[in-house]
């Protein structure tokens, strides 16, 4: 078993009060004095808003915050006390007025906060609330639509994923298969009762969908037989609803 080397008492140095002092401390291994000390954590802490200026700086503090969480929760220790302390922040958060997260968020971020979408500088008031956020603000605006699209982003993405594992190709008209997806397909149109639930939505050409001979508000079965009868088949197992409203 390996001991902790007892660190020296820290020498005057000409340099004290500055990094270059603190480095010096430590390379002498020595305990750093209360003026290099505080000289350092202030270059950390600015150094930290220098790399967050930037989205990319954010993206890599984030990241690196995730590693760190990951490498926290590696022991099943680890995981109980990440939970204990991630329900008893949830639970205070969620305990706030709205003064209160509105004093949060003058405290940590200022009069104004960078959006994660835009990278715009905004005022409070140009992001939605969200109580189980630490400043009480969603981190992307809904002034410029970040938060809109930020949304749309995530739901393109599962649907993607759900294409993927139905066997669909999103980027390709699942009627015609020749032509680029360029629409979202309600397989069973919204004038005939149909939903828009992932199970009802397919990738579509313009043509396919809206264009002249599209199907519009026709029942897909009638407009299959008509427009590509060798895909009925296949496209009813792909969306047997159909064929129950048939």
């Amino acid at each position: 078993m390996t001991t902790a080397t007892k660190k020296l008492p820290p020498t005057t140095d000409p340099r004290c009060g500055t990094t270059a002092g603190y480095t010096a401390h430590r390379r002498r291994g020595e305990s750093a004095c209360v003026p290099c000390t505080v000289a350092n954590r202030k270059a950390a802490r600015e150094a930290m808003r220098r790399r967050r200026a930037t989205l990319a700086g954010r993206e890599a503090n984030r990241e690196a915050n995730r590693e760190a969480s990951r490498r926290r929760r590696a022991t099943p220790a680890g995981r109980e006390a990440h939970l204990a302390a991630h329900r008893a922040t949830y639970a205070r958060l969620r305990a706030r007025t709205e003064a209160e997260a509105d004093a949060d968020f003058l405290r940590l971020r200022g009069q104004t906060r960078p959006c994660a979408g835009c990278g715009e500088l905004l005022p409070a008031d140009a992001f939605s609330r969200d109580w189980t956020a630490l400043d009480g603000r969603q981190r992307r605006c809904a002034r410029n639509g970040c938060r809109k699209r930020h949304r749309k982003l995530k739901r393109d993405k599962k649907l993607a994923a759900h294409w993927t594992a139905q066997g669909i190709d999103p980027k390709v008209c699942i009627y015609c298969l020749t032509n680029p997806a360029e629409d979202l397909e309600h397989v069973m149109p919204k004038a005939l009762g149909g939903s828009d639930d992932f199970s009802n939505l397919a990738p579509s050409c313009s043509t396919c969908n809206r264009g002249p001979g599209g199907k519009h508000d026709v029942h897909p079965i009638t407009w299959l037989a008509i427009t590509y009868p060798h895909r009925v088949d296949h496209i009813i197992e792909l969306f047997p609803h159909i064929k129950e409203t048939a």
